[in-house]
């Protein structure tokens, strides 16, 4: 658990993208527990190598655009989340080889004391085709990138594709679905957080 130390610290801070408590309206439907987008692992970038005082030239821009589903009660007590993750991305000019991608991610239940009692890892992986219909927007759309500057490498082929999933709900005697949290994001390495975090600087 000490190991997910970064992931409770951003679910602390609450940098959610967007939320929602409820998912879907079915007969057997149940209340969903809060859950988001954490805001700075929703974008994963793909760079090549930094040569001397050159900073690392910018391939493949992906992001964790969107999310739907419901939860069920299956039994008493026992509640599982059908969750559909939506990623997007496109390739730089620096990239214009890429024609798929890897994407690392997680998706956490966290206590209703932000406590982490499950993360589990998973990857999806983007082809860049143009074939996919456009992605959608950002689920806030204050939150969104803007496009590229004067100067910038204009953007390549882009990609969308879903994974769905079901999670089982892991809940305490007392509780129910709403008391929890459900974060997403992407497995960063820390020089791709490091990335992020000097672009969100760049376009202040």
């Amino acid at each position: 658990m000490k190991k997910s130390t970064p992931l409770a610290a951003f679910a602390l801070c609450a940098l959610f993208l967007g939320g929602c408590s409820m998912f879907g309206h079915k007969d057997d439907s149940v209340a969903c527990p809060d859950t988001g987008i954490i805001k700075e692992a929703s974008r994963l970038p793909v760079t090549g190598a930094a040569t001397g005082k050159e900073k690392a030239s910018l391939k493949v821009d992906a992001r964790i655009v969107d999310f739907s589903g419901g939860c069920r009660e299956k039994t008493p007590g026992q509640v599982d989340m059908d969750l559909n993750v939506v990623f997007a991305g496109r390739t730089t000019a620096a990239g214009k080889d890429i024609t798929t991608q890897d994407l690392p991610y997680f998706i956490a239940v966290l206590s209703p004391d932000n406590d982490i009692l499950q993360r589990t890892g998973f990857s999806t992986s983007l082809a860049f085709d143009n074939a996919a219909a456009p992605a959608p927007e950002p689920k806030s759309a204050a939150d969104a990138e803007p496009g590229p500057k004067a100067g910038e490498a204009p953007q390549g082929p882009q990609g969308v594709t879903t994974e769905q999933h079901t999670i089982r709900l892991p809940l305490a005697e007392g509780t129910n679905p709403a008391d929890y949290k459900v974060v997403i994001g992407f497995a960063l390495t820390p020089e791709q957080l490091q990335y992020d975090r000097e672009q969100e600087q760049n376009d202040r």
